[in-house]
């Protein structure tokens, strides 16, 4: 919060991103107790129900969702990782350092620790 910020537009900010939580928090409950099959991205061609319409799924792409639905930033390698491997997707720990950094919807925060960035503004 800057001098030019009210206490109004701060409570007003908080507020959104409480509700934005609260809808993450929603979709990762959603996902409790799912098998790997059963989470919105499979890492194959076909989606959970069998039909071949889906493209195939990116590491990049799976850690943009998984990052966006968690709602705050994740460790690569201790959380993200795990977690983009249980959706079947190959992945190891020397290439998925690259694939983050590849997709504009993500930003390093610190060594190794990476978040979802709603709005991509250029640097």
């Amino acid at each position: 919060m800057d001098s030019t910020t009210t206490i109004g537009d701060a409570i007003t900010l908080l507020e959104r991103e409480i509700e934005d939580r609260r809808r993450a928090l929603s979709v990762l409950k959603a996902m409790v107790g799912l098998s790997p099959s059963q989470l919105p991205l499979t890492g194959t061609n076909k989606p959970a129900n069998g039909s071949a319409s889906r493209k195939a799924v990116t590491v990049g792409g799976a850690a943009v969702e998984i990052l966006q639905a968690a709602g705050r930033p994740l460790h690569a390698m201790r959380e993200l990782l795990p977690l983009i491997q249980e959706r079947g997707i190959k992945v190891s720990k020397t290439t998925l350092p690259t694939a983050l950094s590849r997709q504009k919807a993500l930003k390093k925060v610190e060594a190794g620790v990476w978040t979802y960035v709603s709005k991509v503004t250029a640097d």
